[in-house]
């Protein structure tokens, strides 16, 4: 029975230590997700974002990201390799802001180049946006994991074509101030 007592006030003491997002707040994270091509090839690369939060209020956030993404990380069937990078804003909205548990939606939009490889064309204007749902889960009164799962369309503005679009799973850490 005293191992029920002890463990019990362990876990309210842990409680007390996560604690929700308060505006004045601000986080960093980086965030990866596998970036696979299937046009007429298999490509297998990764694209990661890394940014900073701020929290304008308790329920809503601003963040500034940097994303780099490269499409043949691991595999390169095409004999293309295509290297983007950029500057993307997104607003934040968290609609569960519990001890350890905070779900979100975001939207937001942002600027870039593609950069090929092996195809002779000069790097290329990008123009993307992105819509999602997103969860952290606490982990220290600082350090959380971080999932986000957008919708994001990128368009190459240069070449007047789809770069890139679909859904994918961002999986990272994320380290409040």
């Amino acid at each position: 029975m005293k191992k029920i007592y002890l463990t019990t006030f362990a876990f309210l003491l842990i409680g007390i230590f996560y604690g929700q997002n308060k505006k004045g707040d601000m986080d960093i994270f980086l965030q990866t997700a596998p970036y696979v091509t299937t046009n007429d090839t298999n490509d297998f690369g990764l694209i990661a974002i890394t940014g900073i939060e701020f929290f304008a209020s308790n329920k809503f956030s601003i963040s500034s990201n940097f994303y780099s993404s490269n499409n043949t990380v691991f595999k390169n069937d095409s004999g293309t390799t295509i290297r983007s990078y950029g500057i993307l804003v997104t607003g934040q909205y968290y609609f569960l802001n519990l001890e350890r548990w905070k779900a979100y939606g975001q939207t937001g939009f942002g600027y870039g180049i593609d950069n090929y490889s092996s195809i002779n064309i000069d790097n290329s204007g990008l123009f993307l946006w992105t819509v999602g749902a997103g969860a952290n889960y606490s982990l220290t009164e600082k350090l959380y994991l971080k999932l986000l799962i957008p919708y994001f369309n990128a368009k190459n503005t240069t070449r007047d074509l789809t770069a890139a679009n679909g859904v994918t799973a961002f999986l990272g850490l994320g380290y409040k101030f």
